[in-house]
């Protein structure tokens, strides 16, 4: 469609208009209370609410979520305990009261529910699953004792990890899960978390080693360059090599800067930040530093890349094609081939 200027008109048929919605279902919360149910009115009804920073919109039993790209506070501890054992229709659109319907519905009717979230690529689909790990952990945690908070504060641990080695900047979405996921949580009679199961499939090997323009590898790559300890990347031969043309002839800096800087890297633009999804000294997983209980996760990192430099090739370094800025040279990690099981 196409808006025109104020001072023209535009004669249409009847056959090409749909039906407007009395002014008292602006910001609908759910749209399927519409007096009339067009696509021209579900789009206009969100298009008002996400305006308003409304991004959650029921449409029956279905919620639509639009994603705002930036950060809003809806999902603090404050939040949580007002959603919690409240009916839907008590309180506004929301993925807690989705969860906690059905939550209160496993319990009641004594039976498993599914959460199904779908949606195109950067549509909100890993940070929504996120919360509703963080709502159910909060709602159904474990009640007193020492151990309190132990298997919750796992399966949120997990996520870093499964973000880092399954995820990637791609041009629609710098966080894009290259695989899928079906998280399966087990309640005990008392409705307390008393396990978790995280099954992943149709991982996207093959960005390992090649990934369209533009786009880069997993961020693991990025991570082990820009946070892992000086230590680390020289057993691990971690340091990259960039060539580069000078004046009088061409050096090899063997620096992890290239990856960073906007101008030298690989087809790659844009300031550090746009490389890392945080800053480096949260990647505590490199050194060890996040501690899940019955994981000692320093060595059962060392083993995997060890594991990973023996099964694979001896040359860490691919050339790729040549760039404006003259052939560049682009280290392929071991490490990380070796630990996706890529050929």
């Amino acid at each position: 469609m196409r808006a025109l200027p104020a001072e023209q008109e535009r004669v249409v048929t009847k056959d090409d208009i749909e039906a407007m919605n009395p002014p008292k279902f602006d910001k609908c919360e759910d749209m399927t209370l519409l007096t009339h149910l067009n696509e021209s009115s579900v789009l206009h009804n969100l298009r008002d609410r996400y305006y308003a920073n409304l991004i959650y919109t029921y449409s029956g039993l279905f919620l639509v979520v639009i994603n705002p790209w930036k950060r809003l506070p809806l999902y603090t501890d404050e939040i949580v305990n007002m959603y919690k054992g409240k009916k839907r229709s008590e309180m506004p659109p929301h993925i807690f009261a989705v969860c906690d319907e059905a939550y209160r519905n496993m319990l009641e009717q004594k039976e498993n529910q599914s959460l199904l979230i779908t949606g195109e690529s950067g549509a909100g689909k890993t940070e929504n699953t996120k919360k509703v790990i963080q709502y159910l952990a909060s709602v159904a945690g474990t009640s007193g004792g020492a151990t309190q908070g132990k298997l919750e504060q796992q399966i949120l641990q997990s996520n870093p990890l499964l973000e880092a080695f399954g995820n990637a900047k791609t041009i629609r979405n710098n966080n894009s899960s290259r695989f899928g996921k079906f998280i399966r949580i087990e309640f005990g009679s008392d409705g307390k978390i008393v396990g978790c199961n995280i099954d992943n499939y149709l991982l996207e090997k093959s960005r390992v080693v090649r990934h369209a323009a533009k786009e880069r590898s997993f961020h693991i790559f990025y991570q082990l360059l820009d946070g892992a300890p000086a230590a680390l990347k020289r057993t691990r031969a971690l340091a990259p090599v960039f060539s580069r043309s000078v004046p009088g002839g061409r050096v090899s800096d063997p620096c992890c800067c290239c990856y960073r800087c906007c101008s030298c890297c690989v087809g790659w633009r844009g300031p550090a930040e746009e490389l890392l999804l945080d800053e480096a000294r949260h990647y505590k997983y490199l050194e060890g530093e996040l501690l899940i209980d019955g994981v000692d996760n320093a060595k059962e990192f060392a083993d995997t890349v060890v594991r990973g430099r023996a099964a694979a090739a001896p040359s860490v370094l691919l050339p790729t094609r040549p760039t404006s800025r003259g052939s560049a040279i682009r280290p392929v990690f071991v490490a990380v081939r070796g630990v996706l099981r890529t050929p």
